[in-house]
């Protein structure tokens, strides 16, 4: 899915949903927004597991394995629900995926995650898009965007990529549709036509607004005018703040004072315990922070405040007033995710 707050609402959902008899469904949540600590071990994790060089791989996972013994449910099913994040630079193999449409620049990096490795010719679709976005479902507009390339200068006129995406593109997905520039004329390709127009934008023709376009000119790279115009990141106001965990395993969120040069409490980031997991669905990874930290303490020699102040960190958007919940295998995530916005 495109976005973190309206995942974590679709996977509270799913995991208060039993599955039907005979099935177990083990859930692995993956987003950016863990401490450090947290997102190394999902994705260490992640890693062995999709390594997937034969079909007998999987079962020789730990985690797998202790499932695959302990529980009688024919139907053993390990679901990741992820965000962008599992798009560029994951080397993983899934066997199928349903996507949250926000670009076809994501729909093609994502298709380059399902047989990745073992690369088995499918008997059937194994990658299902969805016509709309969250954001398009709600009439928002533009709704393709952040992340997508729809914008107010590229603004689509309708959001059901049924109609806006061309056959082709999907049918048999690949790079052809983001190297060959589209008919621009084709109203049954728009949502590709937006992709080239954005990048033609940013490239050759904004040159206000986008400085990369000046990196074109002989020398550029001689001042550091390119920086000030655009600075990196500059649209999103970010903050630090880090989960701490002592001796008896009590964790709490701190950022950095930079007046009294020390970690304070936070009252921002509070955790969750309104959860509920229905029968027969499980976390597929158990993530125990105070054992992880313990680890790192003792492999780098180092108390466990310092293990903290360097590896429980997590960089959230800084926006006045806002709240944001915890949970261990949901990660962190803005209070407001059961709002109808």
């Amino acid at each position: 899915m495109a976005n973190i707050k309206p995942m974590v609402a679709v996977a509270a959902d799913l995991l208060a949903t039993s599955p039907k008899e005979d099935y177990r469904f083990h859930f692995c949540i993956y987003h950016s927004q863990f401490p450090l600590a947290v997102r190394s071990y999902i994705e260490n994790k992640l890693d062995k597991a999709l390594q997937r060089t034969s079909a007998e791989h999987i079962p020789e996972q730990k985690e797998i394995a202790s499932a695959l013994r302990q529980y009688p449910e024919k139907n053993q099913v390990f679901i990741v629900l992820a965000t962008p994040v599992v798009e560029v630079g994951r080397d993983h193999d899934y066997d199928w995926a349903i996507a949250e449409p926000s670009s076809m620049r994501s729909i093609i990096q994502l298709a380059g995650r399902v047989q990745r490795h073992r690369g088995i010719e499918p008997e059937c679709e194994n990658i299902v898009i969805l016509n709309r976005n969250i954001k398009a479902l709600m009439r928002k507009s533009p709704a393709y965007c952040r992340p997508g390339f729809e914008s107010q200068k590229t603004l689509l006129n309708e959001h059901d990529l049924s109609r806006i995406v061309a056959t082709s593109c999907y049918k048999t997905i690949s790079a052809t549709p983001r190297i060959v520039e589209p008919d621009f004329a084709d109203n049954n390709n728009k949502f590709v036509a937006i992709e080239h127009k954005a990048l033609i934008n940013i490239l050759f023709r904004d040159k206000e607004q986008n400085a990369c376009s000046w990196w074109l000119h002989p020398q550029a790279h001689l001042f550091g005018e390119m920086q000030v115009r655009l600075p990196f990141r500059s649209s999103q106001q970010t903050a630090n703040y880090f989960l701490f965990v002592d001796e008896d395993g009590e964790c709490t969120f701190r950022c950095y004072d930079e007046n009294a040069k020390t970690y304070v409490e936070d009252s921002r980031i509070t955790p969750w315990d309104e959860f509920v997991m229905a029968d027969r669905n499980q976390a597929w990874l158990q993530i125990d922070v105070h054992k992880n930290y313990a680890q790192l303490a003792t492999m780098l020699t180092e108390p466990l405040d310092t293990v903290s102040a360097i590896y429980g960190i997590t960089s959230l958007q800084h926006k006045d007033g806002e709240q944001y919940l915890y949970h261990p295998l949901l990660g962190i995530f803005s209070g407001s995710y059961l709002d109808n916005d």
